[in-house]
């Protein structure tokens, strides 16, 4: 996935991970483990008909709104875009967020990701400051559970 420079086209990614992805994928695991220890957030896989696709889950980023630190983030396979299984992942891993009493979540794009910026609105997020090449969005729990606050996501044919 991360090898596509599709895939990769808003994100940081580092050179690591470029040059050497079993290490970076190593160094992922042990780090997102460390955080579900740490703060009870961490990634989910998410997988259609068995075959790994992408991931959805939460990390802390501290600093960019008043309300939270908690961020939720995605990244898909190019073959698994325009599925719904973004919109499907992210909606189950906010459901659990919201349930284990987080009140408010950020997610943070370039503005040039559309398709990002899109899952944002149609999950309820609402855009906020621009920070230099980085919008940071915010989501209640609230206005989460207000189903007029999400669209559903029309699947590519």
């Amino acid at each position: 996935m991360i090898r596509d420079l599709e895939v990769r086209r808003h994100l940081t990614v580092t050179r690591l991970s470029v040059l050497a992805p079993g290490l970076a994928a190593r160094h992922d695991v042990r780090e997102f483990t460390r955080r579900w220890a740490r703060h009870g957030l961490g990634v989910w896989a998410i997988e259609a008909d068995g075959v790994l696709v992408g991931w959805v889950g939460f990390g802390r980023r501290p600093g960019w709104s008043p309300l939270t630190d908690v961020e939720i983030g995605w990244l898909l396979g190019r073959p698994a875009w325009g599925r719904g299984y973004a919109t499907e992942a992210a909606t189950g891993a906010l459901e659990h967020a919201f349930a284990h009493g987080i009140e408010h979540v950020i997610a943070v794009t370039s503005p040039a990701n559309a398709r990002s910026l899109a899952l944002m609105e149609r999950l309820g997020f609402e855009r906020g400051e621009q920070r230099g090449d980085t919008v940071c969005a915010t989501l209640s729990a609230a206005r989460f559970r207000a189903p007029a606050a999400r669209t559903p996501a029309v699947p590519a044919p």
